[in-house]
């Protein structure tokens, strides 16, 4: 899996996963099996990676987001 992005100080880093299995889904939504695979999107802001984040579960109901700070602290979980 990809290993976690150099972020700068105000961008956020959004991971998508399998709502049912917690499997860690690339940014086409496919499970991420090797480190080929995007899995984490850098966001300029958090507030544009919630707006993102909720786009993202509405069009995908099977799906979670994770947005993760610079120093890969949780800043938000979305159902």
């Amino acid at each position: 899996m990809q290993s976690f992005p150099i972020l700068k100080e105000e961008q956020v880093a959004l991971m998508r996963a399998d709502i049912f299995k917690g499997r860690v889904l690339d940014e086409l939504f496919l499970v991420a099996r090797d480190d080929k695979q995007i899995v984490y999107t850098i966001i300029n802001s958090f507030d544009e990676a919630i707006k993102i984040a909720n786009q993202v579960i509405k069009e995908h109901t099977d799906v979670e987001c994770v947005i993760y700070d610079r120093n890969q602290k949780v800043l938000s979980f979305l159902r």
